[in-house]
């Protein structure tokens, strides 16, 4: 009994001991990968160690839930310098954060329709007396591009 017992105990050290070396050796291969320089970069160096991106693509978040995100994956393990972390809160928020253009603020408008500041004092001045409907109501503003308007209407409310 106490033979197994050790056998047991010795085996999950063996497998405790193999899982360790393989985080090190992959931390260790991480630090040597060169700092990703581009928010696509950080997110494809950063998250895909876990998942694919697909994850992220398929559930659009307001900027702070993004946050909290990012924040669980480090604290479940994520590694990357903190570079690379902002650079991948720039890419979700860029392109994967949802936006109420009747009430967010200009630099939401801008970042997230990628609008000139022509076109988001546009909105804001018009949603004062005349809020906007759809996205038909939004591609009035000149100065937006409604191809890539219509690529992110997921991600676009009108409340």
């Amino acid at each position: 009994m106490v033979r197994r017992l050790g056998v047991i105990l010795g085996g999950g050290l063996l497998c405790l001991s193999l899982f360790a070396g393989f985080a090190f050796a992959v931390t260790i291969n991480h630090a040597r990968d060169a700092p990703a320089r581009t928010p696509a970069g950080a997110v494809y160096k950063v998250c895909n160690g876990c998942h694919s991106t697909e994850v992220m693509m398929g559930t659009p978040k307001d900027y702070n839930d993004w946050h909290d995100t990012v924040q669980r994956m480090i604290d479940r393990g994520a590694i990357g310098t903190p570079e690379e972390f902002d650079l991948v809160m720039q890419f979700l928020y860029e392109n994967l954060t949802t936006v109420d253009v009747n009430h967010s603020d200009a630099d939401s408008l801008r970042v997230v329709l990628n609008a000139p500041d022509s076109a988001v004092s546009a909105i804001i001045a018009r949603r004062k007396n005349h809020p906007f409907k759809n996205l038909g109501d939004l591609e009035t503003i000149r100065g937006l591009d409604g191809p890539a308007l219509a690529a992110k209407k997921r991600m676009i409310f009108f409340n």
